[in-house]
């Protein structure tokens, strides 16, 4: 599924989710790396994403 979303969509996610805090991204962050932190949440449940610690 998340190989699916496009870069609006994995920044709803991540949103939605509370995943991290979407201003705490770079602007031009690239689908790959948003796929990478919506991926990591999935397999590791709630945990902060790495990059973002």
């Amino acid at each position: 599924m998340v190989d699916n979303m496009n870069k609006e969509e994995l920044e709803m996610a991540i949103l939605e989710n509370d995943i991290v805090d979407v201003m705490d991204l770079p602007d031009d962050i690239s689908v790959d790396e948003l796929r990478s932190i919506v991926r990591e949440w999935i397999l590791n449940g709630d945990e902060t994403h790495e990059s973002c610690k």
